[in-house]
């Protein structure tokens, strides 16, 4: 839509200026100055075209500051301030005729619209048809229905852009942000269809039809779809139906995103698998159109096929508000924070490559030092050589590719041999090393900023993951790891702020295990692992392992650790552990009656649900091998309290949205790392921004127990920890 704005307002700029320029403007020298300018009604009416009037002011000076007072739709009376503009006197002086053109011709037709409308009944309709000014018929349509009145036809090739029409975007390359769209599957009771991608620049039906919320859509991914759109200036509004969504809700642990798998899981098959198309490997690239076009329109035709049925089925389980309320305009959040991006300090990242590298060289050369040979070290077979035959160290474990050199058996050499500590040290470092400081550097694209895709169908938790790059796993464990959280910066002037639910997953157990102990620590702010050591061990005074331990027991339970599990965490005999487990349990029993309310609820009915319905299917629990069993009911206990956290800070998202565009703050959301929100700030929002989203992210939910944020601002993203 911006796109096509910027279009007709250059055209209308154009035909002002050229080829002299504002003569009179360019006569008077203004040094530069600035100035504060009103729009203000002459006459009561409705108003329409804003964001025209808007486009005007910034393609002359970018420097521009518009701030609408009312939205487009808005009945102002005479004399109301419509719109401020802060930019350059020239600025001001050189675009106002336009912009005022642009304003005064889509509110004129917008009030008389309005008036129409009062004269007849409800049941009446006023419409307009495709009798427009030539260049303007979206403008002019646009203007009609924020006057009350509805649109007939945009152009002769209308009739297959009708309510109720499942749409599919089809793209080449599974990396969205650089994709090349190819065009649009649409099937309705008109037919199917298949739509070039370029049509959208010149049709302006096409374009009215997908951003028209009224105009109801089903479809499948509807965050890559809008990614793909806003990055050419149009958007995708009116979807209420989700196929990879609505999958995804039902079951959980179908994880593909490849369409014809989805589709297969409920028995829909006349649709090809994306490798049949596209080819896979060195051979995958874009087919010729016939082909495509076909798939697409298939796809399409897919999703109308299944969205009855799923929808019945999730009205069923009590999932369809899951899907409506919650995962589709979370689709929308995510796909703003996708496009957004946050920008990497380059400098710094070059910076850390070469610290980081030395660092990684020099450790290599003592580890070599210390085995007295010249060997690979990032080898794991050349390494278990080194360490079990050549210098005979102990737990050596051989497996058909030679010696096991994992996590286990060198936390098991640990002080045997100095080379030891070498190895883990060198590990580390080189997965920091490759995978952030090179592999960051490498998805920084040409706008400077990292655009990871949030992957919103694939955990079974309901959590969200992060892909291309992983942003959700910055380490922070190691100082040379948080240096990595300085290369994720603001816009310029700007800050990040980062918002942290305090023990949420703690919160969401004392809520649904309803442990009256628990609620009464939250609801007095007491530390919870301190308040829990004191109930364990029956004391007041508690010492840091005291309180380390009852933590690591705290944390444990939401995942369902085993008490040989916890031994190993905190260096005490399993007997020791899982005499700690059971005393947990004596002190809050509220936890034990519900963890086995939820083992027992998973046995007989193979899944568990969040607080919102969101379910985790568990068939582990019906094998015949115990371990499987065992792993089952640590996910069982596990799965409701961490899914449940998982959509409250969905909801959390989806309301500081509404509130950001309500308000039309200029502030953004650009990432969320589990229970963590991080936005950028510009200064004169610092303020409103550090109230408001403690207010949504702490009152988004009513729970037993309060919900806490910890907050801190930064210039990048190391000062906020």
């Amino acid at each position: 839509m911006q796109k096509y704005i910027n279009t007709i307002v250059k055209k209308a700029l154009d035909e002002d200026l050229k080829p002299h320029g504002d003569i009179t403007t360019n006569l008077i020298s203004f040094k530069n100055k600035k100035t504060k300018a009103q729009i203000i009604a002459k006459q009561n009416g409705v108003i329409a075209g804003l964001d025209f009037c808007k486009a005007a002011f910034k393609l002359v000076g970018k420097e521009t500051v518009f701030t609408s007072k009312v939205k487009d739709g808005t009945k102002v009376k005479k004399n109301k301030v419509i719109a401020e503009i802060k930019a350059k006197t020239k600025t001001i002086l050189i675009a106002e005729r336009t912009a005022l053109n642009f304003l005064n011709h889509a509110s004129g037709i917008a009030t008389l619209t309005y008036q129409f409308k009062q004269k007849v009944n409800k049941k009446t309709k006023i419409c307009c048809t495709r009798k427009t000014t030539p260049n303007l018929r979206l403008l002019e349509k646009y203007a009609v229905k924020k006057g009350g009145g509805n649109n007939h036809r945009y152009n002769l090739s209308d009739e297959i852009l009708i309510k109720d029409s499942n749409l599919i975007l089809e793209s080449y390359n599974s990396y969205y942000h650089l994709a090349t769209p190819l065009g649009f599957g649409i099937s309705n009771k008109k037919g199917n269809f298949f739509v070039p991608y370029e049509l959208l620049f010149q049709s302006l039906s096409l374009q009215m039809f997908l951003g028209d919320p009224n105009i109801k859509k089903s479809v499948y991914n509807l965050k890559m779809m809008k990614v793909i759109l806003f990055k050419d200036g149009f958007d995708l509004e009116g979807v209420e139906f989700d196929l990879l969504l609505a999958a995804y809700i039902l079951n959980p642990n179908n994880t593909k995103e490849d369409f014809r798998v989805i589709v297969s899981n409920f028995e829909y098959d006349d649709v090809s698998y994306v490798e049949e198309v596209y080819g896979k490997g060195a051979k995958y690239s874009i087919p010729e159109e016939i082909k495509y076009a076909e798939y697409a329109a298939r796809k399409a035709y897919a999703i109308g096929n299944l969205s009855k049925d799923l929808i019945k089925e999730l009205k069923h389980n009590g999932q369809y508000e899951l899907l409506s309320n919650m995962e589709i305009p979370l689709s929308g959040v995510l796909a703003k924070m996708e496009s957004e991006g946050i920008y990497i300090d380059i400098k710094m990242l070059q910076y850390l490559n070469v610290e980081m590298k030395q660092k990684v060289d020099q450790l290599t050369n003592e580890i070599i030092e210390l085995a007295g040979v010249d060997f690979n070290v990032a080898s794991p077979k050349q390494l278990g050589e080194i360490l079990f035959d050549k210098l005979n160290l102990p737990f050596g474990k051989k497996t058909k590719t030679g010696y096991s050199t994992n996590v286990d058996i060198l936390n098991k050499l640990k002080g045997v041999h100095p080379i030891i500590e070498k190895i883990m040290e060198f590990r580390t470092l080189s997965k920091l090393y490759s995978t952030y400081v090179v592999g960051l550097e490498n998805a920084t694209l040409k706008d400077g900023k990292i655009h990871t895709i949030y992957r919103q169908a694939f955990t079974s938790t309901g959590r969200l993951s992060s892909v291309e790059p992983n942003l959700q796993n910055i380490p922070i464990r190691y100082e040379e790891g948080r240096n990595i959280r300085k290369v994720f910066i603001p816009r310029d002037g700007n800050r990040l702020l980062a918002c942290d639910y305090s023990q949420i997953e703690l919160r969401v157990l004392a809520h649904m295990a309803n442990e009256k102990v628990l609620i009464e620590a939250f609801k007095n702010r007491e530390d919870i692992h301190t308040k829990t050591a004191q109930e364990i061990f029956g004391k007041d005074e508690i010492s840091s392992l005291e309180r380390r331990q009852a933590k690591a027991v705290n944390f444990g339970i939401i995942y369902g650790q085993s008490s040989w599990g916890l031994s190993e965490e905190i260096n005490i005999t399993p007997k020791d552990a899982d005499r700690f487990i059971k005393k947990y349990y004596e002190t809050f029993p509220g936890i034990k009656v519900f963890m086995d309310t939820v083992i027992d609820f998973a046995t007989k009915n193979g899944y568990v649900e969040t607080i919102y319905k969101r379910r985790r299917y568990l068939p582990e629990m019906k094998s015949s091998v115990y371990m499987q069993r065992e792993a089952g009911k640590r996910n069982a206990m596990n799965a409701p309290i961490q899914g449940s956290a998982a959509d409250i800070i969905k909801i959390a998202m989806i309301q500081i949205d509404k509130e950001l565009s309500n308000r039309k703050l200029e502030s953004k959301l650009l990432l969320q790392i589990h229970d963590e929100l991080v936005f950028d700030i510009p200064e004169n929002e610092f303020e409103v921004m550090n109230q408001l989203v403690q207010d949504v992210m702490e009152q988004c939910v009513e729970l037993k127990v309060p919900l806490f944020v910890d907050k801190a601002f930064g210039k990048n993203l190391y000062e906020t920890k």
